[in-house]
């Protein structure tokens, strides 16, 4: 099955039904798009063109671009304010235990099944647990508007997303100059790393905002629904275009150019209502292609490292956001399922593994370090979505 059109086709349709299936044995849809990914996956079946599924990584960027605005958009100060110091403090401690965890893990574990040189340990358990700490928003998103979830437990699950990201761009930041210190490249490069990060994040931060100041200053011009659907998607695709040219995040980008339009502008909602209007076929797109990456290869070479990454970061998670819930005087719901709905993980890990990958100094355990996450990713994407439901369904904010 070559034609790219063909495959587009029984995603989008497909996608639909098996959305619809899972929906009716009590799961989010968004686990029926990923297992019909899967079965089209080329190491599965053998029913795709590896290239031509890797030829479509261009709607897996637009698609994260808008659920990256929906989620910034999500975020209302006044909201965020009426939580106060928990969200904080529940991102900063689950973001150091997820880190902890799944570097000890690794550092501890993971020779007792293979043979590797101390130095190599240490700098991929370091790298490997700051890569794990990002939240990735697709699901999530994804499972609160299917289910219209609403409240104060989700307001905190999307805060906690969204610091998540700029969280661990600090964090990988600081694991490679500590890496390149370890190998003697000199003993600032940990701080050069850091005001890097802080930079990029900067930078992310102020295209946000300037493409939300100059969209709402021309949104006059697009008085009908559809003509400001134009205005959005266009606003998102520069944003994101911008952001790739500089380097930097395009998905903190896009977050922060929702948060500015929901909080500066007395009718946000139209921008927002605009964009439902395609919503379910991006999900529908994103996840389908997701599970079209599946790579039983990737589960066979690393597949040790990935339970390894998998049991640090769930432990990292759950005691993070628990311990964090207590610390700030977080209300019960929050403290006990939180952990939960912060599972799910892929684009932002996966780009930070890529960054991680392009240091000299671990070239020789790099192969191993990226199919561990490949195969950790894969492992979240199926196991993550119920439990996101579970949480929200615990938390009281849905009905099912």
């Amino acid at each position: 099955m070559e034609n790219i059109y063909l495959i587009l086709g029984i995603f989008i349709v497909g996608g639909y039904f098996a959305g619809l299936l899972a929906e009716k044995i009590g799961l989010p849809k968004i686990t029926g798009y990923i297992l019909l990914g899967v079965i089209f996956s080329p190491s599965l079946f053998g029913l795709t063109i590896p290239e031509k599924i890797q030829g479509m990584g261009i709607i897996t960027e637009i698609s994260l671009s808008v659920v990256a605005f929906i989620a910034g958009g999500s975020l209302n100060i006044k909201t965020i304010k009426k939580l106060g110091m928990p969200v904080i403090w529940i991102t900063l401690i689950q973001g150091l235990g997820v880190w902890l965890f799944v570097g000890f893990s690794v550092y501890f574990f993971y020779p007792l099944f293979s043979t590797i040189g101390k130095s190599e340990l240490f700098i991929m358990a370091l790298t490997l647990g700051a890569v794990a700490l990002p939240t990735a928003p697709a699901a999530i998103i994804a499972i609160i508007h299917e289910y219209k979830a609403k409240g104060p437990f989700t307001s905190t699950l999307l805060s906690v997303v969204v610091l998540d990201d700029a969280l661990a761009i600090i964090a990988t930041s600081i694991s490679i100059g500590i890496a390149k210190s370890i190998v003697g490249s000199g003993s600032m490069s940990i701080l050069r790393e850091l005001r890097r990060g802080s930079l990029e994040i900067l930078v992310s931060i102020l295209i946000g905002m300037a493409v939300g100041f100059l969209s709402k200053r021309i949104m006059h011009y697009f008085k009908s629904s559809s003509s400001l659907l134009l205005l959005v998607t266009g606003s998102i695709f520069f944003s994101t275009g911008l952001s790739n040219i500089l380097g930097v995040s395009y998905l903190l980008s896009n977050m922060v150019f929702g948060f500015f339009i929901t909080n500066t502008f007395s009718f946000s909602d139209k921008y927002f209502t605009s964009i439902k209007e395609v919503e379910e076929l991006i999900f529908v797109l994103f996840f389908t292609l997701a599970g079209a990456h599946f790579e039983t290869v990737a589960l066979k070479t690393a597949g040790i490292l990935a339970l390894i990454i998998v049991i640090g970061r769930v432990s990292g998670k759950f005691i993070g956001s628990y311990v964090g819930g207590v610390v700030s005087r977080a209300p019960e719901n929050v403290r006990k399922y939180l952990g939960f709905a912060l599972l799910p993980k892929a684009g932002v890990t996966l780009g930070l593994i890529l960054l991680v990958l392009e240091l000299p100094e671990i070239k020789d355990v790099g192969i191993i370090m990226i199919n561990g996450i490949l195969a950790s990713v894969i492992i979240n994407e199926l196991i993550s979505p119920p439990l996101v439901k579970f949480a929200l369904t615990k938390s009281k904010e849905i009905q099912v």
